[in-house]
Parts: C-alpha cells; structure tokens; sequence
C-alpha cells in the first residue's frame, strides 16, 4: 500500500457507536423484511380462499339438478331379485335362433335322463320363452319347460314328465352356444320364492299362472307323441331290409344319428341302449364314414387307444369288413359292471362278443378293438 493512500485513511474518522449503529440497521432490515412477506402472503392466499367459495356456490346451484338426472331409463330395464346387477330384458324368444330351441330341447332331455334312473325309449320336451336378457356371448332364457318320456309299448302313455318354471343360461363356446347352468323352481312352499328369485319381476305372475294355461304347451307336445307314434307304425309295416343298408334304424336311432353326423356331439345319443349305439357304429364304417365311425369309440382316457388323427391314417383295406356284425342288431347286451357290457351275437353258429363302455355322461360308446 502507498503511503499516499495510508495518510488519505487516516484522516477518515470512525464513529465510536459504529457496532449499535450496524446492529440497529440490521434489525430493522429484518423487521421489514417480515412484514414485506406478510403482506406477500395474504396477496397470494387470497385467490385461493375466492376460488373455493365460488366452487362451493356453484355446487349448490347445480345440486337439485344433478338430482333430478336419470341415468337409466327403466323402460325394458329390470333387476332380478336375486341378482345384483341391471340387464336389458327383450320379451319373447327374439334372441333365440331355432336351432337354440332345439339346443335346450336337447339338454333339458339330457338333464332328465341323466338324473333318472328309469331309462325310456323316447322323451320331448317343449317349452314357452317369456323373455331373455343377454350381455356379450351370453344369453338368459326365462321359460317354462314341459317335459315328457315314453316307451313304445305303452305308446302315448306318459312314463315320466316334469312341467315347472326354468332359467337357462348359454354361452357362447368355440363358436357355438352351450348351455352352462340350468335352473329349476324349488317345490313346496319355497315354489313362490323361487320363482321371484329366477326370474325377472315383470315374468313372475305370468310363470305363476301358467299351470291353469298349459293347453298351448299340451297340444305342442302331442304334435311331438303323434308325429312319432306314426313313424313307429310305418317303420313296423314297413320293416324289411333294405339291400343298401345292412339293418333299418328305428325312428330315435335314425334321429340321433342324424344328429350326431352335424357336430359329432355324444350328447345327441344320450337314451340309445348299446345295442342301438353297436349298428350306429357298424353302419358308420358300411357307409365309410370313418370321422363319425370313431366319434363312437369311448372317451374314457384310460380306454383311448389311438386317436382320430392316427385314425384317419388307417387304410380302407385295413379296416376289415363290417359284414361279420350284420346281426349285432339281435344280440343280447350283458352288462358286467357299472360302465361295462358286451352284446352277444351269433356270425352263422359263431357266438361273438362286442364289448362297449359307458362314458361319465351316461352314455354307451364302442370299445377300441371290440370284438371278443
């Protein structure tokens, strides 16, 4: 430093309160300083505090109108009382394609047969749709169903039937509906209850009168009764063998099989005695049609012994002939456990056995490898 500047910053006098002086300064800096950001403060709550009450008003303003909004019309609209959940209800059977009726024909038929222990040569079933309700693939039918069995030695005389409010439900399963649950009206004094728990409100006054207005339903089944008593008595007249074919077919096993060719579904034969499964079966292979030929063949896995792929591959000449059951048609079935027998016949003075299997569904199906 020069001395210049050394003299210059001597004659610089220093307060002698230099230390209060600062500390006042400081002190008041602070104080204006809290109360600037006071006032900061109040300026930015302040919008805040104008924006929630102008919410709150308009809140209340709009209340009753938001009250008085419907959000679902309750037109065509109901909720059964033993479900919680809002469906659309169509009246009648608009949603049921024909082949539909037939499909529920046919598991209410099943449902019986396969829950009784009385087996019978015929049974039908007809029914009214009140309404359906469907969600996606899957379809509620609220119906009445009319059931009855036959055997064709009492003819139009009912064996057994069953005549009560039903829900089905179907589902549509690798393009083709199912039916996946089944529900019956209870007896006794829960009837009523059961009723309104199955079925949509508008529908339960309607199943409760139905047994007093059953004469549709009557006069439909006997349509049914009529029709078949009538190819009994033709098939009888008629009963000569055809040189085509080695045996006839009666009027259920034409129809089963008939059935059974569209969708190879086991179900269609469900009430065929063994005997009648046996010329299905030979007549399959007669008419080589071998998809359908196997399609009888048991299910049971612990008795599958090739499968339909390999099947196909076996060649016609290895098939052998179906000449040899050309009388299976008047063997005797000897059953030998619950789920097993074999039909007698005779081939000339031969006497030969062929062995069949009854599935978990209650149906009779042919052994692999059959004959004895």
């Amino acid at each position: 430093m020069s001395d210049q500047l050394k003299k210059e910053m001597e004659k610089i006098e220093i307060p002698k309160n230099l230390n209060d002086s600062v500390l006042k300064g400081v002190q008041r800096a602070k104080l204006e300083n809290l109360q600037e950001e006071k006032k900061y403060s109040k300026r930015q709550f302040k919008p805040y505090i104008i924006t929630l009450l102008a919410v709150a008003v308009i809140a209340i303003l709009l209340l009753p109108a938001i009250q008085s909004l419907d959000f679902g019309s309750e037109e065509g609209i109901s909720q059964g009382a033993n479900e919680n959940e809002t469906q659309i209800i169509t009246d009648g059977d608009s949603n049921l394609a024909e082949d539909m009726h037939q499909l529920i024909s046919d598991y209410i038929i099943w449902h019986y047969q396969h829950n009784q222990d009385q087996q019978t040569d015929v049974q039908f079933e007809v029914h009214k749709v009140y309404g359906t309700s469907q969600e996606g693939d899957t379809i509620k039918v609220y119906m009445w169903s009319y059931y009855n069995s036959f055997n064709r030695a009492t003819g139009n005389e009912e064996v057994s039937g069953a005549s009560l409010p039903v829900t089905l439900t179907l589902e549509k399963i690798g393009g083709d509906y199912k039916v996946t649950e089944i529900r019956e009206a209870q007896d006794g004094s829960q009837y009523v209850d059961s009723i309104k728990t199955m079925f949509p409100e508008q529908y339960v006054e309607e199943a409760l009168q139905q047994p007093n207005n059953m004469s549709g339903l009557i006069e439909e089944m006997q349509e049914k009764v009529n029709a078949w008593l009538n190819e009994e008595e033709e098939s009888n007249e008629d009963r000569t063998t055809d040189e085509s074919t080695l045996f006839d077919l009666k009027s259920e096993e034409a129809k089963g099989y008939g059935e059974f060719q569209q969708d190879l579904n086991p179900m269609h034969l469900y009430g065929l005695d063994p005997v009648s499964i046996a010329k299905l079966y030979v007549l399959a292979g007669y008419e080589k049609k071998y998809d359908v030929q196997y399609a009888l063949y048991t299910n049971r896995e612990e008795y599958i012994m090739w499968s339909a792929e390999d099947d196909q591959k076996i060649p016609e000449k290895d098939r052998g002939s179906v000449e040899i059951f050309k009388n299976i048609d008047k063997g005797t079935f000897i059953q030998t456990s619950d789920y097993t027998g074999y039909i007698e016949f005779y081939v000339g003075e031969e006497l030969l056995g062929f062995q069949m299997i009854k599935n978990e569904d209650g149906i009779w199906q042919v052994a692999f490898m059959p004959l004895q």
